[in-house]
């Protein structure tokens, strides 16, 4: 069990990283494995005390504009999904359940609108349960 950082969009579909959870919520199985992929994928490598082989370098190509288009950053998130993979394979353990064991993490779709980047990340674990994670981000402009 985790606290949880996102909260549903209110047809239920899909986590958002847009807003705030109420105070106490908790997640567990897929989307925990979910929440954790995320903060894995736009977390920087090397940031986190004590764990300096945790994270990714998407958020530092994405923040530094070396994404110049949807080829670009489609192939920069595959990349870092496979970071994501083996550090998941270190971090998983036989006691670890099947619903919080990431199987597979893949950008189904991304598009800029008004200054916006949104990423759909869909998450799938052992036992074939999937979760999307919708991720929006302001483009910084010149």
């Amino acid at each position: 069990m985790d606290i949880a950082a996102f909260r549903r969009r209110p047809d239920g579909s899909a986590q958002s990283l847009t807003g705030h959870s109420p105070d106490g919520d908790t997640v567990d199985g897929p989307a925990k494995v979910a929440q954790w992929v995320v903060t894995q994928l736009f977390s920087r490598r090397g940031v986190t005390p004590f764990r300096g082989d945790e994270g990714t370098p998407l958020a530092a190509a994405l923040v530094g504009g070396q994404l110049a288009t949807d080829a670009d950053v489609f192939a920069a998130f595959s990349a870092a999904a496979a970071v994501v993979r083996s550090i998941a394979v270190g971090v998983e353990t036989t006691d670890t359940p099947a619903d919080e064991r990431l199987a597979a993490v893949s950008l189904k779709k991304l598009s800029i609108a008004s200054g916006r980047l949104s990423l759909t990340v869909v998450v799938v674990t052992a036992t074939a349960a999937t979760r999307t994670v919708i991720v929006d981000l302001d483009l910084l402009t010149a």
